[in-house]
């Protein structure tokens, strides 16, 4: 059935399509992007986080 439209079809009507297409594959290089960001931000603030717990400083002091 697409190969009967598109041969029936104008170049804009194909360009449209292609643009479609373009414009969807741009928007799911941009979200898994996003994605890739978001999960080094939450990696960066876990390891902040232990980096801060673990130092020999935050333990408090012991009586002699």
């Amino acid at each position: 059935m697409l190969t009967a439209v598109m041969a029936d079809a104008g170049h804009p009507v194909v360009a449209g399509l292609l643009g479609l297409g373009a414009v969807g594959l741009a928007a799911a290089v941009v979200v898994m992007a996003w994605s890739v960001h978001i999960h080094q931000i939450r990696l960066a603030e876990q390891l902040a986080r232990r980096q801060f717990l673990m130092t020999p400083e935050a333990a408090p002091a012991q009586p002699p």
